[in-house]
């Protein structure tokens, strides 16, 4: 992007970025603010960053998918033979397991306007899986989308 289009990018860590306050037009988190420690202290210093109506993008893991939960079942209810396909849905990267209506509602908080949000699901050729996990997943995946529970959800934001 910096080589084609010419944007000044930047890929720094922001709590430890010294850059002024409204120095963005645009910020994103791309499955970044499950990898954090501080998701809210991250967000308000996004909200810092921007510019009056700069734009935060964030895509993340969905903790209420269906996914999840039948990981989190497998996990702590099951012989330890299931649990290795739990983890697997755990990443052990994950330092916050953010849920939609949890993630809307401290983005909000910031002070933030959101203008879009789509629910997704990981993309199957990502994961690392056997045939048969690949077709145990896209099934789950098929249900996913009847009852509105993806594994991922994408936000657009807009600064007050």
């Amino acid at each position: 992007i910096r080589k084609k289009y010419g944007f000044n990018i930047s890929s720094k860590d922001l709590l430890s970025a010294a850059y002024p306050e409204a120095s963005f037009d645009v910020i994103t988190l791309w499955d970044v603010i499950e990898h954090v420690e501080l998701p809210k202290e991250n967000l308000k210093k996004a909200y810092d960053l921007l510019k009056p109506k700069g734009i935060i993008l964030i895509a993340t893991d969905n903790f209420n998918s269906l996914l999840s939960c039948i990981a989190r079942t497998l996990y702590f209810f099951s012989p330890r033979i299931f649990r290795y396909h739990a983890e697997r849905i755990f990443l052990p990267y994950n330092k916050t397991y953010l849920t939609e209506d949890y993630t809307r509602k401290l983005i909000e908080e910031m002070g933030f306007r959101i203008v879009f949000l789509k629910k997704i699901q990981y993309p199957l050729s990502k994961l690392k899986l056997s045939k048969v996990e690949k077709v145990i997943v896209n099934s789950l995946y098929i249900l996913e989308r009847l009852f509105r529970l993806q594994s991922q959800f994408i936000i657009v934001a807009k600064k007050r």
